[in-house]
């Protein structure tokens, strides 16, 4: 049966490859609908403005949701909260009240995730890299403005500039972070 399907599917492409004008060969929609080919993504739950909610913050940085049964890890774009739970970083001053923000602004609640479409989709962890928003607000930008976070500058993303100028903010205001008090930041 495979190898019928197979030869069915690939003999236009056979037959194309032979004449001088490929170009105008199209599969028949039958066809295109027994192979299951479509334009959809592969997974909806990994999509661009989908509205998810999140379960649990892991850290400052770092969220969870689930989707069709399956969890995912959300990677904060652009920003960089206190270590945690870094494999080769100790725990550093001020996470728990990183973490604990985080919690507050997102947990149980329903967000908002887009995709910065000019840098990778995952990182190294295998973590979504997503921008988050809660009623039209950006998280990551409240964290920084509020002194929670840093901005991440060591990979370019759409809102590197202003999440700068939100931290050089936060710091002449000595927010949380940039105190002088708690942390050597």
């Amino acid at each position: 049966m495979i190898k019928k399907l197979l030869s069915v599917a690939l003999f236009p492409i056979l037959v194309s490859s032979c004449m001088s004008n490929s170009s105008n060969i199209t599969l028949p929609k039958t066809l295109n609908a027994s192979l299951n080919i479509s334009d959809k993504k592969i997974n909806k739950c990994e999509d661009d403005n989908i509205t998810v909610k999140i379960s649990y913050a892991v850290d400052g940085d770092t969220l969870v949701y689930y989707c069709d049964w399956k969890s995912y890890k959300i990677r904060m774009l652009g920003i960089d909260t206190p270590e945690t739970k870094h494999p080769s970083k100790p725990v550093q001053c001020f996470w728990k009240e990183a973490s604990n923000k985080m919690k507050k602004l997102v947990e149980d609640k329903k967000v908002i995730l887009k995709i910065n479409k000019s840098s990778w989709n995952k990182d190294k962890y295998w973590r979504l890299l997503r921008y988050v928003y809660l009623w039209n607000k950006d998280i990551w930008a409240t964290m920084i403005s509020e002194g929670y976070a840093f901005s991440y500058k060591r990979f370019p993303h759409s809102k590197l500039n202003s999440y700068n100028l939100l931290e050089v903010s936060a710091k002449k205001e000595m927010a949380w972070l940039w105190d002088g008090t708690r942390c050597d930041y």
